[in-house]
């Protein structure tokens, strides 16, 4: 089984800045840390296109993760901020990865 990530791209409603999308992704993040396989997440941005990059120990876990996500009160203040027809999910199987923890320890 390989590990997951999960890549939505989206916009913003017009008129948030990115202070307002920290602050939602703070509220949102702590949702993120208690789902089962939750193992890291970053939100980056090329012009006016976001991604959150969410990486998950399965695709089952990164699936189910993505079903609740919605339906928590968590995460309403997050997605108030996004344009709703702008958002694109993927979901990728990890074939290799290289994290600075494994540097250290090696």
């Amino acid at each position: 089984m390989h590990e997951c990530l999960e890549r939505v791209t989206f916009t913003l409603v017009a008129g948030t800045s990115e202070t307002d999308l920290a602050a939602a992704l703070d509220t949102s993040q702590q949702w993120l840390m208690q789902q089962p396989g939750f193992n890291y997440s970053s939100v980056s941005r090329e012009g006016y296109t976001f991604a959150h990059s969410v990486y998950w120990a399965s695709r089952a876990d990164a699936e189910a993760a993505a079903e609740a996500f919605p339906k928590s009160p968590a995460n309403a203040p997050y997605l108030s901020l996004i344009e709703g027809g702008s958002v694109k999910m993927a979901h990728e199987a990890i074939v290799h990865s290289f994290l600075a923890e494994r540097l250290a320890a090696a």
